[in-house]
């Protein structure tokens, strides 16, 4: 059986994991739920698949369109949590709170022969990361300057 991956403290909407709860099923094997808090104070306990399906649908077919595009490397839902916390949920370009959720952008895209590895990854808001396009980082921050 895989390890656990340990979301705590991490958002998703509204929800703000806080702990990993295991208890067993009626066919007796062991379902993993979350105990999350929502903004709005109220707490209870959301499936695994409600809280990591998201994040792992989203890492899995951004890897898929890398490898389309023949680019090198690869990311994990792990680093891309620990690059959500580096950059303090927030828009690496406008500073927007990610909570809502968040797209993952390649600093040098892959049309311009980016890789897929982590160290070129960077997470934008929505609005950003479509004002953005495949243009490379340096030439969107001196046009976003400009403007």
């Amino acid at each position: 059986m895989p390890a656990a991956r340990d979301l705590g403290g991490i958002r998703f909407g509204l929800l703000t994991v806080v702990e990993r709860r295991s208890a067993p099923s009626p066919q007796g094997r062991h379902r993993t739920r979350w105990l999350c808090s929502c903004d709005c104070a109220k707490r209870g306990q959301a499936p695994t698949r409600s809280v990591a399906v998201r994040l792992r649908y989203a890492t899995h077919q951004g890897n898929r369109h890398a490898r389309q595009r023949k680019a090198e490397g690869f990311y994990t839902e792990a680093e891309i949590a620990a690059l959500y916390i580096e950059q303090s949920g927030h828009c690496k370009a406008c500073g927007t709170d990610l909570a809502d959720g968040f797209h993952r952008d390649h600093i040098i895209p892959l049309s311009s022969g980016g890789s897929n590895w982590i160290a070129n990854i960077q997470l934008l808001c929505s609005s950003c990361n479509v004002r953005k396009r495949t243009k490379p980082w340096e030439r969107f921050l001196a046009e976003r300057m400009a403007a």
